[in-house]
C-alpha cells in the first residue's frame, strides 16, 4: 500500500499496537527486541504486529529526506487550475516530476496543490517556466514560497482515538 492511499477498511489498534507506533515514531530504527523489552512482550509479537499494521496501511517505514541537507533550500507551494476533465492526467504528470514532493486534489478556486523542493530561486523559475509550462492542460497557477518551515508533522498521532497512549516507560 502506498503512503496516504486509503485502505479498504479502518484498522482497529490495541494498546500494544499504539505503543509500537509511538516507539517507531521516536526512533524508526529501533529494533524489534528493544520494543519488545520496553512494551513487555515477545519479539515475535512485535514483528507480527508491525507486519500486520504495514500491510493494513496503518503506517509505512521509510527514510525521510531533509531537502536542505541535499541542497534543496527553496520550498514552494503551487496551486493549479486545470482544464475540465484533465485532473487525473495532470496529477499523473506532476507526480512524475522529480522536484514535486506532494500532489493533492483540492476544492475551491484551484484544482490541484503541489509542493516542490528546488535549489534556489533560479531553479524555481525554471520549474515554473519550463516544466509546468510543458503541461498544457494547466490553465493557471499561483505560487507561494515558504520562507521558513516551523513544523514537519511526520510524528502525527490520531487525535480522534478514544484512548490516548502515552509512550511506554523507558528503562
Amino acid at each position: 500500500m502506498r503512503l496516504f492511499e486509503r485502505p479498504s477498511q479502518r484498522a482497529d489498534l490495541d494498546t500494544i499496537d499504539r505503543q509500537i507506533i509511538v516507539l517507531l515514531q521516536e526512533d524508526g530504527r529501533r529494533t524489534h527486541a528493544d520494543m519488545a523489552r520496553i512494551i513487555g512482550t515477545s519479539v515475535q509479537t512485535v514483528r507480527n504486529r508491525i507486519d500486520r499494521m504495514t500491510e493494513a496501511g496503518v503506517f509505512t517505514v521509510r527514510a525521510i529526506l531533509n531537502p536542505p541537507g541535499l541542497g534543496f533550500d527553496r520550498d514552494a507551494i503551487i496551486c493549479l487550475r486545470v482544464r475540465q476533465g484533465c485532473l487525473k492526467p495532470v496529477a499523473d504528470k506532476l507526480s512524475a516530476l522529480e522536484n514535486v514532493s506532494y500532489v493533492g486534489f483540492i476544492s475551491g478556486s484551484f484544482d490541484i496543490m503541489i509542493e516542490v523542493y528546488v535549489r534556489d530561486d533560479e531553479h524555481l523559475f525554471h520549474f515554473l517556466t519550463e516544466e509546468l509550462a510543458a503541461i498544457h492542460e494547466i490553465e493557471g497557477s499561483e505560487t507561494w514560497t515558504v520562507l521558513r518551515t516551523q513544523k514537519y508533522n511526520y510524528g502525527w498521532a490520531n487525535p480522534l482515538d478514544d484512548e490516548l497512549v502515552e509512550p511506554p516507560a523507558k528503562e
